[in-house]
């Protein structure tokens, strides 16, 4: 997830993203409340474009493979279209989710 477009509010640098979400993150799941409730606008449901492998671990929550070097995740023919939800978030929230993603720790 990287900056979109760039966002002249009080003159802060402060950037808008873009963010699809797909598990625990959609509204009315447990970690919602936490991160998007307050300061990301909803822009609605999603789905993407190509098929992905998803899977549920062994706690109940969905996440998607990633190749071995960890930089995007996998398009399969054997995977499936992921519907979700797409949001507008700050670079506070977005560093937020990253941590709670554990995005620093590979």
């Amino acid at each position: 997830m990287r900056a979109l477009r760039e966002v002249d509010a009080d003159h802060s640098l402060d950037r808008e993203h873009y963010l699809f979400v797909y598990g625990t993150l959609k509204r009315g799941m447990q970690w919602h409340d936490k991160f998007l409730a307050r300061d990301a606008h909803f822009c609605g449901r999603a789905t993407t474009m190509v098929r992905l492998r998803l899977t549920v671990g062994n706690c109940g929550v969905p996440y998607l493979l990633l190749p071995q070097d960890n930089t995007e995740p996998l398009a399969d023919a054997e995977g499936r279209q992921i519907h979700g939800e797409l949001w507008i978030v700050n670079d506070d929230t977005l560093l937020g989710m990253d941590q709670y993603e554990g995005i620093g720790k590979g």
